[in-house]
């Protein structure tokens, strides 16, 4: 049997595709990473890919003019990007309005962490901790109040915790796996005043050996911003070949941190001595 073939049948050739559908402006590596084949990376969680070829991610939060200029304490909300300033991620926090006003940075939270196409990927689950503050931080240090949070992903599967421990000056966030086993340590300075010398604050990550991975930086923003806003800003680095889970249980811990140290529960919004 012969087919002929005409000119029709030939010019009819498929499109090519440049960019991946619903990409916009994200670089090829990021399409690429978010439409990785799941069979190549069978025990990375759905949305984790991307943070395979990452060495840092830096976290900055959304200022609020409702909550600059009332005090009310609104919900907050974080962008995620790259070393190279594009968005990867973003979060938002589910919390109840009443704990909000009353408990402060010690409510209980869930923040949902979703990717570009609006898939969530991550969840951390925070409990109530309304008497971490109280005593000027001091309970905290003293083994009482502590905090801690749960990292699941995807949603319902918890992949590690994050857990306050220690005693007086030397307190830190124990980073768990998903079996309980400490796996890292983030070590908090000892000052009671963080911004007390105004510059950048570096919380570091080792392992349980001693042996440094990383760091969990927060950024001086200047005078203005530190005191009238929660606008803050994060730099989370690690090895690029660390496991993907760890990385998003760092995360975690930067969102623990965030609320821990840096978010203002004073109803004047004037934050440069009331962090602890």
């Amino acid at each position: 049997m012969v087919f002929a073939y005409t000119d029709a049948s030939l010019s009819m050739t498929p499109p090519v595709i440049t960019t991946q559908p619903g990409a916009g402006t994200a670089s090829f590596l990021y399409g690429a990473a978010l439409w990785l084949p799941k069979s190549i990376h069978e025990d990375i969680p759905p949305g984790l890919e991307y943070l395979t070829m990452l060495d840092e991610i830096v976290i900055h939060q959304h200022s609020e003019c409702f909550e600059t200029f009332t005090g009310c304490e609104t919900k907050n909300m974080y962008s995620l990007k790259n070393s190279h300033g594009q968005k990867i991620y973003h979060a938002t926090e589910k919390s109840n309005w009443c704990t909000r006003q009353c408990c402060g940075s010690g409510r209980a939270f869930t923040m949902h962490i979703m990717d570009n196409f609006n898939r969530e990927i991550l969840l951390i689950r925070r409990p109530l901790n309304c008497c971490g503050k109280a005593c000027f931080g001091l309970l905290p240090r003293l083994g009482l109040c502590r905090t801690k949070c749960t990292v699941e992903s995807p949603p319902g599967n918890v992949i590690g915790r994050v857990e306050q421990q220690g005693f007086c000056c030397h307190t830190c966030l124990v980073v768990k796996d998903a079996d309980g086993e400490a796996i890292m340590q983030v070590h908090s300075p000892c000052c009671l005043i963080l911004h007390c010398t105004c510059q950048d604050k570096t919380f570091p990550v080792d392992k349980i050996d001693g042996e440094s991975v990383g760091s969990i930086m927060k950024k001086w923003g200047g005078c203005c911003r530190e005191a009238f806003t929660d606008a803050d800003e994060y730099s989370v680095t690690f090895p690029v070949n660390l496991d993907v889970k760890v990385k998003a249980v760092l995360l975690g811990a930067t969102f623990l941190i965030d609320f821990m140290k840096f978010e203002a529960d004073n109803r004047c919004n004037i934050r440069l001595f009331c962090r602890r």
